[in-house]
């Protein structure tokens, strides 16, 4: 031995140190941050999307029934999320119609009439899952004719 200390066998590299940490950053943040800032699952969030709508459902027997200052987390909610989170109902779904037909509310399947909706006054011919709804919407629910 010449005097001199022995050389490690392995030289730590700073540049390779910082090069593994940045990009084991950027991958848990690529897989994380997309999730925490656009999460789409509304049980993870308390954010209300929908505030003040009106549903109104007049029943066959003539008895009519209000539900007012309805709030809903749902993202674009659509008159189907809205009265299916304010009223027990039962639905038909048509894929090739991409929508749904509301058959029963609270039981009533309307004399076997089925069932209408308006919206602000207004009757729309598409599906009550197809038609988004705004802030103080008025829903009403009624036998066609």
């Amino acid at each position: 031995m010449n005097g001199q200390e022995p050389q490690p066998r392995f030289k730590w590299k700073p540049t390779l140190v910082i090069f593994v940490v940045a990009i084991s950053g950027l991958i848990i943040v690529n897989y994380s941050l997309p999730f925490l800032l656009n999460s789409t699952d509304h049980h993870l969030t308390n954010k209300i999307t929908l505030a003040n709508i009106t549903i109104t459902v007049n029943f066959s027997n003539k008895t009519t029934q209000t539900k007012s200052n309805i709030f809903s987390r749902v993202t674009n909610a659509t008159v189907f999320d809205v009265t299916n989170e304010s009223f027990q109902i039962t639905y038909l779904t048509f894929p090739n119609l991409k929508g749904y037909f509301i058959d029963r509310i609270e039981g009533d399947n309307n004399g076997g009439a089925g069932w209408i909706y308006a919206v602000n006054g207004t009757v729309y011919p598409i599906a009550c899952s197809l038609y988004y709804l705004s802030n103080n919407s008025v829903v009403e629910w009624r036998r066609p004719g």
